[in-house]
């Protein structure tokens, strides 16, 4: 018998409170998948050489490739809440620095507000350098208060 994690509810919750992700590399593979599912093959992404003549001088990973390592029900958390999440419903991102293929990034979720309301969430993604890539906010249905990547 595998025993389950407790689940976590509001009243178990602060504000500020800090849970980590896991450390994900990006690479080559998941460029390629993102791109095989959406159809994004910008040149930015998978040409050395166009990239190295860009601002950015090598290839970016696609913003909304970042944009999922923020998805709280991918990181271990995820299973201590699923009695209290419902729904998620709402998402946003500001891109502060690029992420480049090679790059590894450690989700970290902090609980912005407890509301009996749907959750605010406050994400970012960091790389293991611990510095800012995005910040995202999600919001939960259901969830009373709860923080993403």
């Amino acid at each position: 018998m595998i025993d389950q994690a407790p689940q976590i509810f509001a009243d178990d919750l602060t504000v500020g409170q800090v849970f980590l992700g896991q450390a994900r590399r990006i690479g080559d593979d998941q460029f390629r998948a993102f791109a095989d599912m959406t159809g994004d093959d910008h040149p930015i992404h998978y040409d050395d050489a166009y990239a190295a003549r860009t601002r950015f001088g090598k290839r970016l990973a696609h913003g909304l490739l970042v944009m999922s390592m923020t998805a709280l029900g991918a990181t271990p958390i995820s299973r201590q809440i699923e009695d209290a999440m419902v729904a998620f419903v709402e998402e946003g991102a500001r891109f502060i620095k690029p992420v480049f293929v090679g790059d590894t990034l450690t989700s970290r979720f902090e609980v912005a507000a407890i509301d009996p309301k749907p959750a605010r969430v406050s994400p970012w993604c960091g790389s293991m350098s611990a510095s800012q890539m995005i910040e995202a906010r999600s919001c939960s249905k259901g969830i009373i208060a709860i923080f993403c990547c």
